[in-house]
């Protein structure tokens, strides 16, 4: 797969990048010039999860990309939960995430859930969570990585439905086992009185400080909403007057200003007129949430903090009925049907040669970056745990060479060649460190799309994507704006 371009479109603004086959390096001077929110656009605009990053709204922008895969030149269009895919003469919308599997198999071509399920921890290590994701946990937001799901999926027979079947009881033990801790709390507690203690007045101011907090939420998203279509409007505005633009009416030369746009004024002043309103009713919500929380300090005060606490905690509980014999009983049997569960699925991999193959993936990344020592004694390397405690910089280049080699397993079984994402290597790591791992990519990974995001210099580096704009990576005035926007 190939990202050639990417359009952004944000109201009146837009950003257009295109992209080269080979190491694409983005790059800006500081931090905070959209680096990290250009790289989840992308993501976003492939269909996955994405959470946003700071105020920008991902759901609120226009994403538009053209993307190789395999033989076919895709196009997609995602705004907000709706995306459409369109390769040769044929289109496909979608609604997600209800149907964001669809969406994968048609960009990535091929209909293997468990793989597309494992796919994005194979293609991109985030800036945060990514660089301590070994072989389980999540890559960034809700997606996650499993290494026996992600293993499973090159297998023959259901043995993805089997680590679904495995993780969902293992859950399922954990709730269970702190139902016991519940029980053993209950019984440090059967004398305890809450006599003096009147919680529903409490329970009530709360209830109600909750209840205006979230008014106060959506309030506040309000506000940024009609402040952001403020600044885009008079940005629209300030644009039409720098543009300098001619018309010929009847044959007369009139040179265009903002104030001929007949309806700016009027949208204007809508906009600023609800903004107030929603101005005025924030500071009516400050007003009751300073008074609730005055009431509720004021009343802890008067009690003993101690008296209160324990009263929390007792009441719920004392509530609860449970029965540990029959709860011990449950943990046993979910303990043995997950342990004959796991090894099932281990003899499923294990009869498999991905396991063998991911191995020897991994030996040869990790000994490129020198950490190879770490695992050595370590077998089947893939499943190797317990790494946290070693050096920041030898873990990170450890994670490193596995996400790689994951990337290499899947061409090796599928054929797909993944583009590959990372997000601030830097982190961290020392320059010479960083060479180790650009020439790792350099070595093993030249034939795959590589997109570096950073702010320190990228060896074997064929693009450089310069971000200028501090704060906004939507920066360009849209060239076809006809209108404004509330």
């Amino acid at each position: 797969m190939l990202i050639k371009e990417i359009h952004l479109i944000e109201g009146s603004f837009e950003k257009h990048i295109v992209f080269d086959n080979g190491i694409n390096h983005i790059f800006s001077g500081n931090n905070s010039c959209g680096k990290t929110t250009l790289i989840r656009f992308i993501l976003h605009g492939l269909g996955f999860a994405i959470p946003d990053l700071n105020q920008l709204s991902m759901d609120q922008c226009h994403v538009k990309m053209i993307i190789e895969s395999g033989t076919h030149t895709i196009h997609t269009s995602r705004k907000d939960q709706y995306i459409t895919v369109k390769h040769e003469s044929e289109s496909k919308s979608y609604r997600l995430p209800r149907q964001s599997n669809e969406v994968l198999q048609e960009l990535f071509q091929t209909d293997n859930a468990g793989l597309l399920e494992c796919i994005l921890g194979a293609m991109y290590i985030d800036q945060d969570k990514g660089w301590s994701l070994l072989n389980r946990g999540k890559v960034i937001g809700k997606n996650i990585f499993d290494i026996d799901k992600f293993l499973s999926s090159f297998t023959n027979g259901d043995v993805y439905a089997l680590v679904d079947k495995r993780n969902a009881l293992s859950n399922e033990l954990k709730r269970y086992k702190k139902l016991i801790s519940l029980f053993d709390r209950q019984r440090t507690l059967e004398n305890y009185s809450t006599d003096g203690v009147d919680l529903r007045t409490l329970e009530s101011l709360q209830i109600q400080l909750s209840s205006e907090k979230s008014i106060m939420s959506t309030l506040k998203k309000e506000e940024n909403r009609l402040k952001h279509s403020l600044d885009d409007n008079k940005r629209f505005l300030d644009f039409v007057d720098q543009m300098k633009l001619v018309l010929s009416v009847d044959n007369k030369e009139i040179l265009l200003t903002h104030d001929m746009i007949v309806s700016c004024p009027d949208n204007l002043s809508l906009i600023d007129a609800r903004l107030k309103i929603i101005q005025s009713r924030i500071e009516t919500s400050k007003q009751l949430i300073f008074k609730l929380e005055e009431k509720i300090d004021s009343y802890i005060k008067e009690k003993q903090s101690e008296t209160l606490i324990e009263s929390f905690s007792v009441l719920p509980i004392s509530k609860i009925n449970l029965d540990p014999i029959e709860i011990q009983s449950s943990i046993e049997v979910m303990a043995k049907s997950a342990s004959d569960l796991n090894d099932e699925i281990r003899q499923a991999i294990n009869s498999d040669d991905a396991i063998h193959i991911l191995d020897e993936f991994i030996i040869r990344n990790t000994k490129t970056l020198k950490v190879y020592e770490y695992i050595e004694n370590k077998t089947p390397h893939c499943f190797i745990k317990d790494l946290k405690k070693y050096s920041g910089t030898d873990y990170k280049k450890i994670i490193f060479a596995y996400r790689l080699a994951y990337n290499s397993l899947i061409e090796e079984k599928t054929g797909i060649v993944l583009p590959i994402i990372v997000d601030s290597p830097k982190n961290e790591v020392d320059n010479d460190n960083l060479n180790l791992m650009m020439d790792l990519l350099n070595r093993f990974y030249r034939h795959h799309q590589i997109i570096v995001a950073s702010i320190d210099e990228i060896p074997y580096s064929d693009t450089i994507i310069e971000l200028k704009t501090v704060k906004r990576l939507i920066d360009e005035p849209r060239q076809t704006h006809q209108e404004t926007i509330i």
